[in-house]
């Protein structure tokens, strides 16, 4: 038991706690939006500035520190583990990945000897009205 819950009888609320070096995405104001533009800076979290209510960011693309609120946060991926790779972005873990292998020749005698190509049917004839 910790002194917060022994004082105020409840456990802490957590969820403002973010992962260190994850990545982040720092919406841009709409008056400073350009058509067709980006909508949100790249970003590393920090940490907490001292007497402010947001986070502390590093931008990726200009390599300036700042100061955000509005927030969206991928802790799915640190900045830590791509840290070898040359590309600055994260990398999306949810996109599935393919991989590409040469398609491999199958014989006329392999195909007439296959049983697995051997069980395919043809769909039923519709009747004729």
């Amino acid at each position: 038991m910790t002194l917060y819950e022994m004082v105020n009888n409840c456990k802490p609320n957590l969820e403002h706690i973010r992962v260190f070096g994850s990545y982040c995405f720092a919406c841009i104001p709409t008056e400073l939006q350009v058509k067709l533009g980006p909508h949100s800076h790249t970003a590393i979290f920090l940490g907490y500035p001292e007497g402010t209510k947001g986070y502390y960011l590093y931008d990726i693309s200009s390599g300036a520190f700042f100061v955000a609120c509005d927030i969206i946060f991928d802790e799915r991926m640190s900045s830590h583990e791509d840290s070898s790779d040359s590309d600055d972005r994260p990398n999306n873990t949810l996109a599935p990945t393919t991989t590409s292998s040469a398609p491999t020749l199958i014989s006329p005698t392999q195909v007439a000897t296959s049983p697995a190509l051997l069980q395919i049917e043809a769909p039923p004839a519709l009747p004729i009205v």
